[in-house]
């Protein structure tokens, strides 16, 4: 398997929706479905507001590039 560099630089210790979907190209629906079928981090909630950490991300985009499950 080739080596792909992830730009990383934008993701911030916890993220919201919108920023983490934004990181993963794809949608806040997208997400949202992800983490219901537990194949994306599961968010941590400070009040209302789902937010993923970034060593929680970062280890998801590590196990999806070794073709492993979330």
């Amino acid at each position: 398997m080739a080596n792909v560099m992830v730009d990383v630089s934008g993701l911030k210790d916890l993220n919201n929706k919108k920023e983490t979907a934004s990181w993963c190209g794809c949608s806040t629906r997208q997400i949202e479905l992800l983490a219901a079928d537990g194949k994306f981090p599961q968010p941590i909630r400070l009040g209302t507001h789902p937010r993923w950490r970034r060593s929680d991300l970062l280890n998801w985009l590590e196990s999806q590039a070794s073709g492993g499950a979330a």
